[in-house]
Protein backbone atom coordinates (compact mmCIF):
# COMPACT_ATOMS: atom_id res chain seq x y z
CA UNK A 1 0.00 0.00 0.00
CA UNK A 2 2.74 2.42 0.58
CA UNK A 3 4.58 1.51 -2.73
CA UNK A 4 1.36 2.26 -4.15
CA UNK A 5 0.64 5.59 -2.45
CA UNK A 6 4.25 6.49 -3.52
CA UNK A 7 3.18 5.62 -7.30
CA UNK A 8 0.28 8.02 -7.43
CA UNK A 9 2.75 10.81 -6.03
CA UNK A 10 5.54 10.33 -8.29
CA UNK A 11 2.96 10.22 -11.36
CA UNK A 12 0.94 13.39 -9.59
CA UNK A 13 4.51 15.15 -9.43
CA UNK A 14 5.41 14.09 -12.98
CA UNK A 15 2.09 15.61 -14.49
CA UNK A 16 2.80 18.83 -12.79
CA UNK A 17 6.21 18.87 -14.08
CA UNK A 18 4.92 18.42 -17.61
CA UNK A 19 2.42 21.29 -16.83
CA UNK A 20 5.40 23.78 -15.51
CA UNK A 21 7.57 22.25 -18.88
CA UNK A 22 4.57 23.12 -21.13
CA UNK A 23 4.15 26.58 -19.62
CA UNK A 24 8.06 27.40 -19.97
CA UNK A 25 7.70 26.21 -23.72
CA UNK A 26 4.99 28.63 -24.09
CA UNK A 27 7.72 31.28 -22.45
CA UNK A 28 10.71 30.32 -25.14
CA UNK A 29 8.29 30.83 -28.06
CA UNK A 30 7.05 33.86 -26.82
CA UNK A 31 10.87 35.28 -26.32
CA UNK A 32 11.76 33.62 -29.07
CA UNK A 33 11.80 36.71 -32.00
CA UNK A 34 13.89 38.95 -29.79
CA UNK A 35 15.98 36.45 -28.36
CA UNK A 36 17.94 33.91 -30.69
CA UNK A 37 18.67 31.15 -27.48
CA UNK A 38 15.34 30.88 -26.59
CA UNK A 39 14.84 28.59 -29.23
CA UNK A 40 17.73 26.63 -28.13
CA UNK A 41 15.77 26.72 -24.31
CA UNK A 42 12.70 25.70 -26.31
CA UNK A 43 14.24 22.52 -27.85
CA UNK A 44 16.23 21.17 -24.37
CA UNK A 45 12.17 22.23 -23.09
CA UNK A 46 10.57 19.91 -25.22
CA UNK A 47 13.04 16.80 -25.40
CA UNK A 48 12.77 16.49 -21.90
CA UNK A 49 8.80 16.88 -21.40
CA UNK A 50 8.89 14.33 -24.57
CA UNK A 51 10.88 11.73 -22.20
CA UNK A 52 8.78 12.48 -19.46
CA UNK A 53 5.67 12.15 -21.05
CA UNK A 54 6.96 8.71 -22.51
CA UNK A 55 8.30 7.77 -19.39
CA UNK A 56 4.78 8.34 -18.06
CA UNK A 57 2.93 6.48 -20.45
CA UNK A 58 4.72 3.42 -20.03
CA UNK A 59 4.03 3.62 -16.28
CA UNK A 60 0.31 3.97 -16.70
CA UNK A 61 -0.24 1.88 -19.96
CA UNK A 62 2.51 -1.22 -19.26
CA UNK A 63 1.94 -3.41 -21.81
CA UNK A 64 0.30 -6.93 -21.66
CA UNK A 65 2.30 -9.65 -20.56
CA UNK A 66 2.04 -12.59 -23.20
Amino acid sequence: RPHEAQQELRGLLNRMLLEHLSALENEAVAQAAEDPSALDRLRALHERRRQLQAGLDAVESPASSP
